[in-house]
């Protein structure tokens, strides 16, 4: 659901010409995992936005530390969590082409061979396919303000109200005490004082964006960071 094939014939020459190359990258994560994605070159679209337009808010280290200090204090049940292909849960809102070649056309035929043949073009020897991007796939300029209003307006409907300080953390009252969510990027952590209330808020955000890894109690890893919550300290 992150994309689907179209002809060549039917792109113009300029929509060819400014089509964003795949581009496959494997890494290392911090903790020695590897990690491999397939995400866009987005560099011809940045004379299509201004830096205001894309600009998306990030949760500021004061703001985590501050929520921190409140969890241990108010001895609150911790959870953190992160979203497994956060920016492919956000619609694509306008017309992008990404061109596939090569190595990339051979997966994609060894995956669905009968829906991909027909759109196999050669560009000087290349093998092409060009797909429209139906998501917000990673390297786009507009994925990281289309995923944080995807999440924004999800958890708004829930009753929360986003902290006017920093847009990245909201609160909601739940049973007389606060709940409280801060994300940086798709990196979660809900906090409650009932324990019940953080697992179901968990529950609620996997239903809408699937399933993910979720840590809960007084260790917790997040953005790399190792965190210890416990006595009423951090």
């Amino acid at each position: 659901e992150v994309f689907t094939p179209v002809e060549s014939k039917q792109l113009t020459y300029q929509q060819k010409k400014d089509s964003l190359n795949a581009i496959n990258l494997i890494k290392e994560n911090w903790c020695g995992k590897i990690k491999g994605r397939t995400v866009c070159d987005g560099r011809k679209q940045r004379h299509i936005y201004s830096p205001e337009d894309v600009l998306s808010p990030a949760l500021s280290q004061d703001s985590f530390f501050a929520t921190l200090a409140i969890d241990a204090l108010e001895k609150k049940y911790v959870a953190t969590s992160d979203i497994a292909g956060a920016f492919l849960k956000a619609d694509q809102d306008n017309f992008v082409i990404v061109r596939l070649r090569d190595a990339a056309v051979d997966a994609m035929l060894e995956i669905n061979e009968n829906k991909y043949t027909p759109f196999v073009t050669n560009e000087k020897g290349m093998k092409v396919i060009y797909v429209r991007l139906l998501k917000a796939m990673y390297g786009t300029l507009t994925a990281p303000i289309l995923w944080y209003k995807l999440f924004a307006s999800t958890i708004m409907e829930m009753g929360f109200v986003i902290n006017p300080y920093d847009l990245c953390v909201a609160n909601k009252e739940i049973n007389g005490k606060q709940m409280t969510i801060c994300w940086y990027v798709d990196d979660l952590k809900v906090s409650h004082v009932d324990e019940n209330e953080v697992k179901t808020m968990i529950e609620k955000l996997e239903q809408k964006f699937g399933k993910r890894s979720t840590t809960y109690g007084h260790r917790h890893t997040y953005v790399g960071m190792d965190i210890t919550i416990k006595n009423g300290e951090v």
